[in-house]
């Protein structure tokens, strides 16, 4: 028998990225921000009173590809998590009228072969760690 590996990831609670997948795999994210009304519609400006403090990266683990993503450097084996991508926090009135929405999409390759990697997301791998240009 001959079972193909899976590749796959997930963004957790605390924002770090799992992979939920059965082979080990180079993991990039990204990310967007966003202030919802009480319908849920995206409003253009931050509400009065309202404030967010967001910082990207706080562990310094992941390295910013200039492309929008941030990758993680070494391969997450099966059932391993990447440390979070951001940390958050919100001020808002005592009965808040808007919500904040922060979405992390992820993605995750195959480290093996390191070729993989390298044509798909145009990034460099030497020595099993992976680096952008």
């Amino acid at each position: 028998d001959f079972a193909y590996a899976q590749v796959s990831c997930q963004v957790t609670d605390t924002m770090g990225v799992k992979n939920t997948g059965t082979a080990q795999a180079y993991i990039r994210a990204s990310y967007a921000v966003n202030w919802l009304d009480g319908e849920e519609n995206i409003v253009a400006a931050v509400p009065e009173d309202y404030s967010c403090d967001l910082a990207e990266n706080p562990q310094g683990a992941w390295v910013e590809g200039g492309d929008g993503y941030f990758y993680y450097p070494d391969p997450v084996d099966p059932g391993g998590e990447a440390p979070s991508l951001l940390t958050c926090s919100v001020l808002c009135p005592e009965e808040p009228v808007y919500t904040l929405s922060v979405e992390v999409v992820a993605e995750a390759i195959q480290s093996n072969p390191a070729g993989a990697a390298a044509e798909a997301w145009g990034v460099r791998v030497s020595d099993g760690v992976l680096t952008v240009h």
